[in-house]
């Protein structure tokens, strides 16, 4: 009797759970302040990863030529960013590491799914304004 009365329960809701994962993917994030408080830390990788981990950014390449910046966007809608690191191609953003820790210029504007928009300087998250 408890099964059937969770399934049925399941049944009911789930367009109302669909909907949620729909606005909440589609309006702009307000991080928490734990997410404000992360720190991104670094990976090398000679190709992109199967599973990406919250709060690390990948740097995809060989030893001396790097062309792509992989991670999961930080405000939590787990959407994958791809930075181009090639300077041919348009847009281009660059990366620097200074004492263990990345930094990522110039800043990530999503401009479809949640629309954030932030930096990551010294292994932070700076989220801007508008």
């Amino acid at each position: 009797m408890r099964n059937s009365v969770y399934k049925f329960w399941a049944w009911l809701t789930y367009p109302f759970v669909l909907l949620r994962k729909f606005f909440n993917k589609t309006k702009h994030p307000t991080p928490s302040i734990d997410r404000a408080r992360v720190v991104i830390t670094y990976m090398y990788l000679d190709e992109v990863p199967d599973r990406f981990m919250e709060g690390r950014v990948y740097i995809i390449g060989q030893k001396d030529h790097r062309w792509v910046l992989a991670f999961c966007c930080p405000c939590g809608c787990g959407q994958i960013i791809h930075l181009n690191l090639l300077p041919e191609a348009s847009p281009c953003w660059s990366f620097s590491i200074g004492k263990g820790r990345i930094s990522i210029t110039p800043s990530i504007r999503r401009i479809n799914g949640c629309h954030s928009h932030f930096l990551i300087k010294h292994g932070q998250i700076i989220w801007t304004k508008g």
